[in-house]
């Protein structure tokens, strides 16, 4: 026989040991069975299972030392994985418990008890929204897929589960604030202004505020910018991010004479929900408007989004200030389109011909004056403002080019570079 079981003189268990054909190598250990029968039927099993994943048909040795230990083991090591790979504390807590919640609800003991239809049981029970659900689906897919990374499980039991809809059931619908109300809020807040105006102009989330120390901000510089450590981020990422001139002031009007390090910038000065919703109040800011859209401490964060949209400044921009990782969050979630100017976007657009009122342009009127601005345009070449391009040397020789090679084989056609660029940048 390929194994065998044994117990030396003065042991209680009795010992395997076994090979295989192609090698003289011996597998040995303790059966940890007192009777040799029992002895026996476990070698036998070991003995079997080594020889399914030689040939790649069972489970390897750590899977199968896996599927004897129970979840909430398996579920320390996730977590202390993620909190090596920097992931925050509160991240780190949320998954705890979402997993926790879900292990308990679907009686689950060990990883092969993680079934498809066990969590879309559990799922269609629920009454939570849409997105708390999807939540707690990426956090079960986020521990299934370590558990395959690390060879613990071989089969992902998730694979093709849907996410549940969330277009049009939100239960929170949020706006942004606008200048004037910002603007008010400072007025009537005190020293909790600094928050407000440093969240509206830098877009920094409120978990993040209350870890900025004085060490992450310096107004010294010739450009100041305020430093969101990674271990504060919600993607954790570092993050340096340029301060307005407005939050510069209120920053150097807040900072003690001496601060040491680790001295937190905001402490004592986010404002709790009941005492930020009394600043809204004295600063005659609803809470809720008429479209049912909500204005939190969150919204501070859609305003700076917000700002920037409105001042034009390029999508790429806002994204990378947002810090966020997909252009459509920023465009689509955060920037508040109740605030674009839609109504004169569309009133400057030019008319048509046959339906012109007074004082409106059409179509052939900007056509017609685009082509006046380009025959009148003159270049400034900083010696006469009024300096013509026709009187450019290298317009000339253009020009005594295409003279010459009048009735030519092979006529040569010209552009006035310098006129072009004139109008590019009149």
């Amino acid at each position: 026989m390929p194994f065998s079981v044994h117990r030396e003189k003065g042991e209680r268990y009795y010992r395997y040991s076994y090979y295989f054909d192609d090698s003289k190598q011996r597998v040995r250990g303790s059966t940890r069975r007192s009777t040799k029968e029992a002895a026996t039927k476990y070698a036998k099993q070991l003995f079997e299972e080594a020889q399914l994943e030689r040939d790649g048909l069972g489970p390897t040795k750590t899977e199968r030392d896996a599927s004897k230990k129970e979840l909430l083991l398996h579920l320390n090591d996730f977590l202390d994985a993620k909190e090596k790979e920097g992931k925050a504390s509160k991240y780190v807590k949320g998954l705890k418990k979402q997993l926790t919640t879900l292990f308990q609800a679907c009686a689950w003991t060990f990883a092969k008890d993680i079934r498809r239809d066990g969590f879309e049981a559990w799922r269609g029970k629920q009454t939570l929204h849409p997105k708390t659900i999807n939540e707690y689906h990426w956090s079960l897919s986020s521990f299934v897929n370590w558990l395959l990374g690390a060879g613990r499980l071989s089969v992902n039991p998730l694979t093709h589960i849907a996410k549940v809809a969330t277009k049009g059931a939100e239960s929170r619908k949020r706006r942004a604030f606008t200048m004037d109300e910002v603007e008010r809020l400072r007025k009537v807040s005190g020293r909790r202004a600094v928050v407000y105006v440093t969240a509206a102009f830098t877009g920094l989330r409120r978990g993040e505020l209350q870890k900025i120390e004085w060490r992450d901000i310096d107004l010294a510089a010739v450009n100041p910018l305020i430093r969101a450590r990674a271990s504060t981020t919600k993607n954790g990422k570092e993050a340096l991010l340029p301060l307005h001139p407005n939050v510069v002031q209120l920053l150097q009007s807040v900072r003690p004479a001496t601060v040491a390090i680790g001295d937190l910038v905001f402490k004592g000065l986010i404002p709790r929900m009941p005492r930020f919703h009394a600043d809204m109040k004295a600063a005659g800011i609803a809470p809720t408007d008429e479209q049912g859209r909500v204005a939190d401490f969150h919204s501070l964060r859609n305003t700076f989004a917000t700002i920037l949209t409105l001042n034009g400044k390029p999508q790429r921009e806002i994204m990378e200030l947002m810090r966020h990782s997909d252009m459509r969050l920023t465009a689509k979630v955060y920037t508040d389109a109740g605030q674009l100017p839609l109504a004169q976007t569309v009133a400057s657009l030019p008319g048509l011909d046959g339906l012109k009122v007074p004082g409106q342009n059409t179509w052939h009127d900007s056509v017609q004056k685009r082509q006046n601005m380009a025959r009148d345009v003159q270049v400034n070449s900083g010696l006469d403002s009024a300096h013509n391009v026709d009187f450019e040397p290298f317009v000339t020789e253009c020009r005594d080019v295409a003279n010459s090679a009048d009735g030519a084989r092979c006529r040569v056609r010209t552009c006035d570079p310098c006129r072009v660029k004139a109008m590019l940048y009149h």
